[in-house]
């Protein structure tokens, strides 16, 4: 099992161990670090990366390839893996700064020879960076001469530590509006929409966080199930889905769980609509969907997360919730001015 390393020296508070697994698993590019003699080498690389086997990351190339030659040959190295959020400008000099989720790790790599082992990879991999692409459907497989021309390494981690910095400008002055210059956050386009959890499968079941056009019916249909939606149309259905982080829960592809966020991506999360199909409950998939949300890559930034419930307080607490500390701080607008909706709309229930 890998170690987490948590003593990070500078900016200890960006420490994130728990964020290792859902970091590797939406990462693109790393940077494979390596000496050999008095030369050190830094090569980025794509990789395979599978929560369920949490200590490996798997490398592929030529067998030409000198620094797989030298992974095969059981050579320490050093794997970075980062995801850019956002530019950070101060009124500061010194506070000009980037938002990102990162991880460092170290292992010792070994070749796999199996060529059933390695297409399994090669196919799982395509499914990583591209969800949805199926082999024989989307695209041919690799053939056993390919195979055999490729070399595959697996890195098994012996360490890693998980960084994270989040929010806006933290110089002396940034939150004095008076003072000389500005400062803010440039986004940087992230592949959010693209994402799947660390625990994105569980037998027949998967989560996913693109809903298609397709599936809006059937989720209409299931939010208009629950108590605290009787008033839905399909029109606000679809404004909704546009403006929320959204979480599908399928089975062999057939939507049967449904929950969303509302968000900043700074500070702030609502997390609202959470159902499972009836027929579908009792097998801890409301757990499992929360979990998964939880994992999300824009959650360790976070502040806080809210919800409404009516009855679903010991299932929440469950996962981490709690009573506000301090509800006198809490306040509530009616723009519509019905003070109802707090007794009927909640965060519904989830079985």
């Amino acid at each position: 099992m890998t170690a987490v390393r948590d003593k990070i020296r500078q900016h200890p508070e960006r420490s994130h161990p728990e964020a290792v697994s859902a970091i590797l698993s939406t990462g693109y590019l790393a940077h494979v670090a390596y000496s050999e003699g008095d030369q050190p080498y830094v090569i980025p690389m794509a990789y395979h990366y599978d929560p369920g086997t949490p200590d490996m990351i798997y490398l592929h190339g030529s067998r030409s390839s000198h620094t797989l030659k030298l992974l095969a040959q059981g050579q320490r190295v050093s794997i970075e893996v980062t995801q850019i959020d956002g530019l950070v400008y101060s009124r500061s000099a010194m506070h000009h700064s980037m938002n990102y989720h990162a991880v460092i790790g170290f292992g010792q790599g070994t070749e796999i020879e199996s060529i059933d082992h390695k297409a399994e990879l090669f196919d799982q991999m395509i499914g990583r960076y591209h969800p949805g692409r199926l082999p024989g459907q989307d695209y041919t497989t690799a053939s056993v001469a390919e195979l055999k021309a490729t070399r595959v390494i697996a890195v098994k981690l012996d360490s890693c530590s998980a960084k994270i910095r989040q929010g806006g400008a933290t110089g002396p002055q940034d939150q004095n509006p008076l003072a000389l210059g500005s400062r803010g956050v440039i986004p940087l386009q992230s592949r959010e929409d693209q994402w799947r959890s660390p625990q994105w499968q569980r037998g027949p079941y998967e989560i996913q966080t693109q809903i298609p056009r397709s599936d809006l019916a059937t989720l209409f249909d299931l939010l208009k199930t629950t108590y605290w939606n009787a008033d839905l149309s399909p029109e606000r259905l679809q404004r909704r889905v546009e403006h929320s982080v959204c979480f599908g829960v399928y089975k062999d592809k057939h939507l049967i769980g449904f929950a969303r966020l509302v968000t900043d991506h700074d500070s702030f999360a609502y997390l609202a609509d959470v159902v499972i199909a009836p027929a579908e409950r009792g097998q801890g998939l409301g757990k499992w969907l929360i979990q998964s949300i939880h994992a999300h890559p824009l959650m360790p930034g976070l502040r806080r997360c809210l919800l409404f419930t009516r009855d679903g307080h010991d299932f929440y607490r469950d996962l981490g919730y709690q009573a506000h500390p301090n509800p006198a701080k809490l306040m509530v607008c009616y723009p519509n001015g019905d003070t109802s909706l707090d007794l009927t709309d909640n965060n519904g229930e989830t079985r």
